[in-house]
């Protein structure tokens, strides 16, 4: 399959490359990048900060163990993102979840993520149209999260992935290729205690989520691509100023978990690294974190950051703002957010903007918007012990 398509409006996009990435640089690449798109308006407006922010139903996604927290017996969300728009038009991103409290300690999550790229033509090497396709992919996301603690909780989620992005192509190599189906597994841990700082009253909170860990995918029966394993580590902390006042301020830290391709020379020779076809799963997300060509400092280079900020009025009203950081070398997907919310009683209303510094960048002029609906509070009451009900 040629790797370029060339949309209604005849500019080219790269169906390997949709997450927004410079591809002048040695980024790590995977299969279905539609995995790491960030789905929803409320964390993207803070920078796409999540693992450990305060709490929603779209943490099924950030780092589905804070379900276990959530205080509503039952919430659904709905968000769209119209993707790469500076390049195209038509490729959108839907995400539908939904939450459920089993018990206090006990939560299940659900989500749909589905990704429609439009309607394409695929080119051939001579620059003439092979075939018209209707590109789409899919993920369907269970998660289960319990309260191991009063303070502490873990999740495990399991993921089925149909990727259609080829349409039954047959590329100039001759290689048919195919739509391709595989599954995946993620882990995730959460903590937050509450406390002071100076009068301040404070919750902190930390999460760590390793996501999409599963076998390769193949469109074809000669090559076989990894999924984007994926680990992400974030910190946050809510400032509780008074009864009207809380500020959120939160970081992450996240990393493909995804060999990282070879040093080539100009004939195609590979002079530093490996090459990443015939190394099996496990080793290749072991190795992730020691394989790259240049060493510890292009290992470090490997890793993105972000920072948010989400102040609430009220409960009624938010502001958001944020900044998103990949190294040049890597993918070069540097932004900043805003972002607003507006809540009214069990309905919220979420959207957030991606600004760029760079003229025509991929990413520039994202708009996502989203909506919360909660139902019923099961939080505990002030002085009720949760270790009593750990066994429920």
């Amino acid at each position: 399959m040629v790797a370029h398509v060339y949309a209604q409006n005849g500019q080219q996009v790269n169906v390997t490359n949709l997450t927004g990435q410079n591809t002048s640089q040695r980024a790590v690449r995977s299969a279905v990048p539609f995995l790491t798109i960030a789905p929803d308006a409320r964390s993207t407006g803070m920078g796409e900060v999540g693992v450990a922010a305060s709490l929603d139903v779209n943490d099924i996604y950030w780092n589905p163990s804070k379900l276990a927290f959530l205080e509503n017996k039952a919430s659904f969300s709905f968000a769209q993102t119209p993707w790469l728009q500076v390049l195209t038009e038509g490729i959108y991103l839907y995400h539908l979840t939904g939450n459920y409290k089993i018990s206090e300690n006990q939560s299940m999550g659900v989500a749909v993520r589905y990704f429609d790229l439009g309607d394409m033509d695929f080119v051939n090497t001579m620059g003439q149209i092979s075939q018209q396709v209707s590109p789409r992919e899919f993920a369907i996301t269970f998660a289960y999260a319990r309260k191991l603690s009063s303070h502490f909780s873990a999740a495990v989620s399991g993921r089925f992935i149909h990727s259609n992005v080829s349409a039954d192509v047959l590329s100039a190599t001759q290689l048919q290729s195919t739509p391709s189906s595989t599954g995946a597994g993620d882990i995730s841990f959460f903590y937050r205690n509450d406390g002071n700082i100076g009068t301040v009253p404070i919750n902190w909170s930390i999460g760590t989520h390793i996501s999409n860990i599963g076998p390769k995918i193949s469109y074809n029966n000669t090559f076989r691509d990894f999924i984007p394993t994926n680990v992400r580590l974030g910190t946050s902390i809510d400032f509780n100023f008074d009864a009207l006042q809380t500020l959120t301020v939160g970081v992450d830290f996240n990393k493909l978990m995804v060999p990282t391709p070879p040093a080539v020379d100009s004939e195609g020779i590979i002079v530093g690294g490996t090459s990443s076809q015939d190394k099996p799963v496990i080793r290749g997300i072991v190795e992730s974190f020691a394989d790259a060509p240049e060493g510890w400092r292009e290992e470090l280079q490997e890793i993105t950051w972000a920072i948010g900020l989400e102040y609430w009025y009220d409960k009624m009203v938010a502001a958001r703002m944020g900044y998103f950081s990949e190294n040049p070398a890597k993918g070069d997907r540097r932004f900043f957010t805003l972002g607003m919310g507006v809540r009214y009683k069990a309905v919220q209303v979420d959207v957030s903007y991606i600004l760029t510094a760079q003229y025509n960048h991929p990413l520039s002029d994202t708009f996502r918007v989203g909506m919360i609906v909660s139902f019923g509070d099961t939080s505990p009451s002030t002085n009720h012990d949760i270790s009593s009900d750990i066994d429920d």
